[in-house]
């Protein structure tokens, strides 16, 4: 083999090397570092976030838990939303 196909031939063992070291682990198993970053499109703003933490904190578990809960409109009445705190009401889908 040329001298220039072992140095490509190395060259890509090596950096395959992080690949297949990933793929040697338990199925399922995760790898942040292959994860795309995140850019957020807005500035974060510390004003709302202590206007956002100051409400989390006045909130029960049960308000949080109903502020994550999308109902259907076929299923819960104007009451349930009061008295399960429900964060919205899915209108269409059939459900």
């Amino acid at each position: 083999m040329p001298m220039t196909r072992r140095c490509l031939v190395l060259l890509l063992a090596l950096a395959a090397q992080p690949l297949i070291a990933a793929a040697a682990d338990a199925p399922g198993t995760t790898h942040p570092k292959f994860w795309p970053q995140f850019k957020p499109a807005v500035a974060r703003d510390s004003k709302l976030e202590e206007r956002v933490d100051a409400l989390l904190q006045k909130m029960t578990v049960e308000e949080k838990v109903g502020q994550v809960i999308q109902a259907g409109i076929t299923k819960v009445t104007p009451a349930d939303v009061e008295k399960y705190h429900l964060g919205s009401v899915l209108n269409g889908g059939g459900g």
